[in-house]
């Protein structure tokens, strides 16, 4: 249908820095579940040792989202965790990754 609705799909490539300079960058895709800002969505977190894997159902129209580390490759290959972001304004967000491994 016309408009937001249940299967509208969001794909978004976002570049990683850290104290202004650019360590990574995550690739991913969305899928809205609940209109209007519900979605279910999975990401590939990848830096210079490695990638990490992300899922996570973020509510859009809140300022904070979570979203669980579900593995990796490279230095990365046993990594489990967390993942907190923070929205800071339209195009900038503060990440914090908790990984375990």
């Amino acid at each position: 249908p016309a408009g937001e609705s249940a299967g509208d799909l969001l794909v978004f490539i976002e570049a990683l820095a850290e104290r202004g300079r650019q360590i990574g960058r995550t690739t991913g895709s969305c899928v809205l579940v609940e209109p209007p800002t519900r979605y279910q969505c999975t990401s590939t977190v990848s830096l210079p040792d490695g990638t990490l894997t992300i899922v996570g159902r973020p509510d859009l129209g809140k300022k904070v989202a979570r979203g669980a580390i579900t593995g990796g490759t490279g230095r990365y290959r046993r990594a489990r965790g967390t993942v907190r972001v923070e929205r800071l304004g339209d195009e900038t967000e503060r990440i914090i990754y908790t990984i375990l491994d």
